[in-house]
């Protein structure tokens, strides 16, 4: 949630000057996919949850990798910055979805989470 956060902080400048208006907690509209996580069962949320997180950050890294190639060097940069963490934040989506079981980094001991830092390509570090 905090690269969420991060990332609306890095992007509203972008739209300001636009007159792009961002969704927000007070605009967004739950969608179908949402609707289907909050009904889901405990036994199943963690896994619905962690597909559509995989499917999202592959969109998003999509679209921020189209934007690495602007003529606009502030919009290339976000886009740089941005892609490295919603690259590693989907290698762990995909961690956690593979180890039922697995701890998120936040409940890793140091040294867990650099075994898994290990597991990441550097260039996407």
């Amino acid at each position: 949630m905090d690269a969420a956060i991060l990332a609306y902080t890095d992007m509203k400048p972008f739209a300001d000057a636009r007159n792009v208006k961002l969704a927000d907690s007070t605009t967004f509209v739950p969608d179908k996919s949402i609707s289907s996580l909050t009904k889901a069962g405990s036994s199943t949320f963690d896994k619905k949850y962690l597909s559509m997180s995989i499917e999202g950050h592959n969109r998003a890294i999509a679209l921020l990798e189209k934007g690495t190639f602007f003529g606009d060097t502030a919009i290339v940069s976000f886009a740089a910055r941005q892609l490295k963490v919603f690259r590693r934040n989907l290698e762990e989506a995909k961690y956690l979805s593979k180890s039922p079981n697995s701890k998120m980094a936040t409940e890793r001991s140091a040294k867990e989470v650099e075994e898994l830092e290990d597991t990441i390509p550097k260039q996407i570090r």
